[in-house]
């Protein structure tokens, strides 16, 4: 569903409009080192295309990039993606492929069952489950 996808996608959105502002579109910057800000911009670069330095950003996405921490211009690129992506399926398909396992990629097979990247300690499921030491 689109809506989860754009939800998915916000964080990296998010790190890669502050990260890279007004520039996120522009070709032949420095590919970033946190793996968040890359997804997040390649994200962008492939929904809203890739940009020359300086040229134009689209409206929701300049705005967004003056001030990242600003709710309201969230939600305006939100519902931005959110319509782009209703509108072409196979865009939505490409940007699911992009986003790493933990997010988009990873599904439960069963009531209470569990899906994780990395599981660091134990996982219990079920009723009236007691853990001692």
């Amino acid at each position: 569903m689109v809506v989860d996808l754009v939800a998915g996608l916000e964080p990296f959105v998010l790190s890669a409009v502050t990260a890279y502002g007004g520039a996120v579109l522009a070709r032949g910057q420095e590919m970033a080192a946190d793996a968040t800000i890359g997804v997040g911009r390649g994200v962008l670069q492939r929904i809203f295309g890739v940009r020359e330095e300086g040229e134009e950003l689209p409206e929701s996405l300049a705005d967004l990039a003056e001030d990242p921490e600003d709710e309201e211009r969230r939600a305006a690129l939100r519902l931005k993606i959110r319509k782009m992506l209703a509108a072409d399926a196979e865009l939505a398909q490409e940007i699911q492929k992009m986003l790493p396992a933990a997010v988009g990629g990873r599904d439960s097979a069963g009531t209470r069952s569990v899906v994780a990247q990395t599981i660091s300690g134990v996982v219990v499921t079920g009723d009236g489950n007691q853990i001692t030491r």
